[in-house]
C-alpha cells in the first residue's frame, strides 16, 4: 500500500503504523511539516479507508484500519 502514496501521506501512514494511538501534532513534529499539511494528508488517509481516529478530540489519536 505505501507504494502507492505519495512522499508525505506516505510518512504520515508510516509514522501512524510505527506509533499506534498518535495525535496530528506529534505526526507533524516527527515529519517536520507544518500541522495543516498534516491534517490534510490525515484526511485523505481517513476518506480511503486506511486509518480511524479513536478516543477524544483532546487525548484520542490515529489508528490503522483493521479490517
Amino acid at each position: 500500500i505505501t507504494k502507492e502514496l505519495s512522499g508525505t501521506l506516505n510518512q504520515v501512514l508510516v509514522s501512524i503504523t510505527e506509533n499506534p494511538g498518535i495525535q496530528a501534532n506529534h505526526i507533524s513534529s516527527m515529519i517536520k511539516r507544518p500541522i495543516d499539511t498534516v491534517k490534510k494528508q490525515i484526511k485523505q488517509l481517513v476518506d480511503k479507508g486506511l486509518i480511524v481516529r479513536k478516543g477524544s478530540r483532546k487525548t484520542g489519536g490515529y489508528y490503522i484500519k483493521t479490517q
